[in-house]
């Protein structure tokens, strides 16, 4: 979450998340994608700009569990 977000949020909801939480969140949001990206991949499926968009969402979210 982006810094001045949390801080909005603290600021309108009186409360702040717990960092352990929100990382967490991302990881679940992160393997989701793969599990979704994969899917995808796993079924026929041709080279459209839709699938390279997807292709290159995949490479990002796994470089960045990787890092």
């Amino acid at each position: 979450m982006c810094e001045g977000n949390l801080e909005r949020y603290v600021e309108v909801s009186g409360r702040r998340p717990e960092p352990a939480a929100l990382a967490f969140y991302r990881l679940r949001w992160a393997l989701d994608d793969v599990a979704i990206f994969v899917d995808q991949f796993r079924r026929p499926h041709e080279r459209t700009p839709d699938t390279e968009v997807a292709r290159s969402a995949f490479a990002g979210t796994v470089e960045e569990l990787t890092a």
